[in-house]
């Protein structure tokens, strides 16, 4: 927190987001969020920041829900649909606001956006005599309030 304002600001996010029934916006089952997030402190007086951020990469989709029953289904009429993990990446901008109680302890508020994308579906094959087709992937777009205790090592 003391020093260059890059100093203790290379931190990494994981998050597990899913609802009561193991979906996402009532369409998609748990992701699983792992990246990076790097932050600029500005100070504004005294021990008060203001704190401009980005957050980036990787996002795992686990198969559940509507999603896990429409792969079993294509699977069912032949088609090689995996019902394994998806990969995607997200990215997104921070805007927060720091109290810095000490040069290794501070309260941090802020808003953060993340926009995100997930490869559900690339299927391209032949279903007897049939060609089938299919590419799809999810946007995701996640807006958060956020009260944070920063504590620097």
């Amino acid at each position: 927190l003391a020093g260059h304002p890059l100093a203790s600001a290379l931190g990494g996010v994981l998050a597990l987001a899913g609802g009561p029934d193991g979906t996402v916006v009532q369409l998609l089952p748990p992701l699983v969020v792992t990246g990076r997030q790097l932050d600029y402190a500005l100070e504004l007086h005294g021990q008060l920041d203001l704190v401009l951020g980005a957050q980036a990469g990787l996002v795992v989709l686990l198969p559940g829900g509507s999603f896990e029953e429409e792969i079993k289904a294509l699977q069912r009429q032949g088609v090689g649909a995996w019902n394994l993990p998806r990969l995607g990446y997200f990215a997104g901008p921070q805007l927060a606001g720091r109290y810095r109680f000490s040069q290794r302890v501070a309260l941090r508020a802020g808003f953060a956006m993340q926009w995100a994308q997930v490869a559900l579906f690339r299927i391209s094959e032949q279903v007897g005599s049939v060609d089938f087709d299919r590419k799809r992937h999810a946007n995701l777009t996640r807006l958060s309030l956020f009260v944070a205790l920063e504590a620097a090592l």
